[in-house]
């Protein structure tokens, strides 16, 4: 499964253009006539950025209406990869998904180009992040996902990622180890680790039935409007993979930690969809498998302009040390847990009160809380303001 942090790993290993400079220099005139020659209409000086850690976003005026300017950083996806996010898109919406469709250019495209970087435009929807559904809101969610489960498993995509140990996995745990940013030692006991995970992780993916899902499906990406039905956003890691995955980011812990609210939310679910619970046991697993893929930094953004000041330039052996010790303990108990009764706590990843891979990912994101506090919080009375 993807978790929060291993989304951004979650990218192929594709060559960047020219077109990654620009796409690090874009100016709002640049923005404003993009935006124009795609959909033939003229803009205002309205040109604002929004926060995005991957793409370029952009709040753009038109005439009595404001959309939305997404594009795309160059070297992540295919232009493939970019149509089949945009055309299931479109899909749902037609299906009248509560859903921010895209908008067709004058040419009738909903991918648009710009000096080599590919970009959508959308129309803007205000709201808010859900918060803490109530069980009714569940079995809305869950029929929602449900729906666009439905239509995902129509056809499959020409080029987006397939997660699982044999393929996503398999392909980031290469990508980290053949671009040679660990040092030698590292990446042996490394890629010893993550193989031994990958191993443990592969027959339980045997079997599972795949389709399109939105592989990002967590409470930020679900717009709350008041009055009006839930809308998913922001289909940038869609993928191809088990229904579970737009399940479980949702929930308030691991299932066996949550089950009223997994009811609710199969409920829900299982008015437009069959749901093998089975599947609940890929949870507690593949968030190991993605833990291991995510060491230091993202490495798909390497090659961005602006990454190289930014990025660690190796591994400290002491930071190594302990997250390898995390990464062998949660080979351990793999070994020891998956010898559980299917659907028991122990086969869902719950062992006394605390469940193995929230001790594991607590363990990586802990260093990662406490720089974002200091940096947001230099006084002890000031919450803590997360930021995307």
């Amino acid at each position: 499964m993807i978790s929060g942090w291993s989304r951004l790993y979650l990218m192929n290993s594709r060559p960047v253009s020219a077109a990654a400079s620009v796409f690090g220099d874009l100016t709002p005139d640049a923005v404003l006539d993009a935006v124009e020659a795609a959909l033939g209409r003229p803009c205002t000086n309205v040109c604002r950025p929004l926060n995005s850690y991957i793409n370029r976003v952009y709040e753009v005026g038109l005439a009595g209406s404001l959309v939305i300017a997404k594009f795309y950083r160059p070297g992540r996806w295919s232009t493939e990869a970019l149509q089949d996010e945009l055309e299931f898109v479109d899909e749902l919406a037609a299906e009248e998904l509560p859903i921010v469709p895209p908008i067709r250019g004058r040419d009738g495209r909903l991918l648009h180009e710009a000096g080599g970087i590919r970009f959508a435009v959308l129309p803007k929807r205000g709201g808010r992040a859900l918060g803490e559904p109530t069980p009714n809101e569940w079995a809305h969610i869950g029929r929602l996902l449900a729906r666009m489960h439905s239509i995902g498993a129509r056809r499959m995509p020409r080029d987006r990622i397939r997660i699982g140990p044999n393929h996503s996995m398999a392909t980031h745990l290469r990508y980290i180890l053949d671009h040679g940013r660990l040092p030698p030692a590292t990446a042996r006991r490394y890629e010893a680790a993550a193989e031994a995970i990958r191993e443990l992780v592969r027959p339980l993916f045997d079997g599972v039935e795949i389709h399109r899902i939105h592989g990002d499906c967590h409470r930020g990406n679900i717009l709350h409007r008041p009055g009006d039905p839930f809308h998913l956003i922001d289909f940038d890691d869609m993928a191809v993979g088990p229904a579970v995955q737009d399940l479980w980011m949702l929930l308030p812990g691991r299932p066996a930690e949550c089950p009223a609210e997994l009811d609710r939310l199969l409920e829900g679910y299982g008015t437009f969809c069959s749901f093998d619970r089975s599947t609940l046991r890929l949870v507690d697993r593949c968030a190991r498998c993605a833990t291991c893929t995510t060491p230091h930094g993202a490495p798909a953004n390497w090659p961005m302009a602006a990454w190289p000041g930014l990025r660690p330039t190796g591994v400290r052996p002491r930071s190594g040390s302990s997250r390898f010790a995390t990464w062998r303990n949660s080979e351990n108990e793999s070994r020891r847990g998956w010898s559980g009764t299917e659907g028991s706590p122990e086969a869902l990843g719950c062992r006394g009160g605390v469940p193995a891979n929230r001790r594991l990912v607590g363990s990586l994101a802990a260093p990662r809380i406490r720089r974002l506090r200091r940096l947001t919080c230099p006084s002890p009375f000031r919450r803590l303001r997360p930021t995307l």
